[in-house]
């Protein structure tokens, strides 16, 4: 009889805990999302307004680092594949555009400076197949202005050549790759100000 009872009392048991396990499994799914949730949300109030304003204006092949300072694209055009890395120097006084463009199937990696103003800075080494028109080299235009509360800037990039004395470019117009003004106020300097001898 001792031991029907025990084997009895076995088998309450495993119907009890096979009746509440799947609600604290669900319990405890519920708890992991609710603070992975919360964790997120908390990530996002500590980041800067103006990182979530860029990241959302961002065209497509963009994405923004985590510094908050920094845009890297992957451009495609006319058959060639780079890529264009803009870092905002807004501690820097002037502000500039420290601008990284590389190409690992030719082995480049370009790194420049574009400073205030309106200007196309040509890519050594870099060239697109412009259609009826032949080989062009590759520009980044950039337009920058302001200060680090108002730093405005536009960057595009295309390929210009010369046909009979008129300017040809491709595309038509310019790939856009970051157009905004931003305040940068809260946003720390990028590590790429401090390790710059300017």
């Amino acid at each position: 009889p001792g031991d029907a009872k025990k084997t009895a009392l076995r088998l309450h048991l495993v119907r009890t805990f096979s009746e509440i396990k799947p609600s604290i499994t669900m319990k405890l799914a519920f708890a992991c999302v609710v603070a992975a949730s919360l964790w997120a949300s908390s990530v996002n109030a500590q980041e800067p307004p103006v990182c979530q304003e860029i990241r959302q204006s961002l065209p497509s092949g963009c994405v923004l680092y985590s510094d908050c300072a920094t845009v890297y694209c992957d451009v495609s055009i006319a058959g060639a594949d780079f890529g264009v890395a803009l870092t905002f120097d807004f501690c820097h006084n002037p502000i500039d555009l420290l601008i990284s463009v590389n190409d690992s199937s030719i082995g480049l990696n370009y790194t420049f400076v574009a400073v205030s103003g309106s200007e196309s800075y040509p890519v050594p080494g870099l060239s697109i197949s412009i259609p009826d028109v032949g080989s062009a080299g590759v520009d980044i235009n950039v337009d920058l202005s302001g200060t680090r509360s108002t730093f405005s800037v536009a960057v595009t990039t295309d390929a210009c050549a010369k046909v009979w004395g008129k300017s040809v470019c491709y595309p038509d117009p310019a790939y856009p790759l970051f157009k905004g003004t931003w305040d940068f106020t809260g946003v720390p300097c990028p590590p790429a100000s401090k390790l710059r001898k300017v």
